[in-house]
């Protein structure tokens, strides 16, 4: 399958999960981490130990009271020069939830210890200087609590639905198809 016509499926799939939550429901913290290594370990961490790290977080939602907040989410794995291996995660969390930097530390700190047990790193766009930065760019954020008729909020999540599903991103492990580096949770 090419990557224009992989990029163009994995978009319509996530604007459709985009469009779905809202249908669901009027409102969600949005919350956008990404989910990667401390240095020290970055050059020994497989794609296979992060998907094991990733899915660990995933099968916690439902066991986890932190986590249970998480109703909808869209993943992506990337790998940096610099970053190394990393999964980028796009969450909706419960909207009667109003403190997006205190919960997108505690899931990155989550991260970090639990989920790959210490050798985790995260980084966070809900800190008020990457809000800043973000702001001064002249961005609309995404992220914080967006309801359905914030019309500009929906799109700005829409630009990171289009960020993560950018062709030429891919990260060629040598696997067939089955070796996933894009998902999201399920349509209920």
């Amino acid at each position: 399958m090419n990557g224009e016509h992989k990029s163009n499926r994995l978009l319509d799939r996530g604007i459709a999960l985009e469009r779905h939550v809202y249908e669901k429901r009027s409102r969600y913290l949005v919350l956008f981490l990404t989910l990667n290594y401390k240095s020290e370990y970055r050059d020994d961490v497989t794609i296979d130990d992060l998907r094991r790290h990733r899915d660990r977080l995933l099968r916690n939602i439902e066991c986890n009271t932190l986590l249970k907040g998480i109703e909808y989410y869209i993943w992506k794995i990337e790998e940096g020069p610099i970053s190394g291996m990393h999964c980028h995660f796009l969450i909706f969390y419960s909207g009667n939830s109003r403190a997006d930097s205190y919960i997108a530390r505690c899931i990155g700190e989550y991260w970090e210890s639990v989920a790959t047990r210490g050798i985790g790193a995260y980084w966070s766009s809900h800190s008020s200087s990457e809000k800043a930065r973000i702001i001064a760019r002249g961005q609309d954020l995404g992220i914080g609590q967006i309801d359905r008729s914030d019309t500009k909020g929906r799109e700005a999540i829409r630009t990171i639905i289009r960020y993560l599903t950018q062709p030429g991103q891919e990260l060629d492990d040598g696997r067939p198809w089955h070796g996933r580096m894009f998902g999201t949770s399920r349509f209920d």
